[in-house]
């Protein structure tokens, strides 16, 4: 019950100060939700897949990963559009195209090979960097 109260005062305090942040440097609440707040969210995430990572438990963090994704999209996408049906997502047009080319660059590797390559992490890295600095470019 504890933790439940803290989870909700640190999302209270997150999404107030991504406002406050994005009133004051007068940009877009999309292109902060879309860098910091994502950052800081998917950082619990990160140190979970690198422990299983280094325990060489490579399905937890593949789980956790496609499970995040998903439940991201489908779940509270959702439930974005059945409190907001008119709600624009003008934004995604930003993200879109990045978001295609990486999931296009698994597919693809994943039909053409077995394993991925450096190569392919670098791919993956390089392609958040500019998806990151075509949002700051769009202010």
């Amino acid at each position: 019950i504890g933790s439940l109260i803290l989870l909700l005062l640190s999302s209270w305090i997150m999404v107030h100060a991504a406002s406050k942040i994005a009133h004051l440097l007068d940009i877009k609440l999309s292109l902060i939700g879309g860098t910091i707040v994502a950052v800081g969210t998917s950082f619990p995430e990160l140190v979970l897949d690198l422990h299983a990572i280094r325990r060489k438990e490579y399905a937890l963090a593949l789980g956790d990963l496609f499970g995040s994704s998903l439940l991201n999209i489908s779940f509270i996408l959702g439930l974005l559009l059945l409190i907001n049906p008119h709600l624009s997502l003008a934004y995604a047009w930003q993200v879109l195209p990045f978001t295609a080319f990486i999931i296009g660059w698994l597919i693809q590797t994943l039909v053409r090979k077995k394993s991925f390559t450096l190569v392919d992490g670098s791919i993956c890295l390089a392609t958040f960097l500019l998806s990151i600095g075509w949002s700051i470019m769009q202010l």
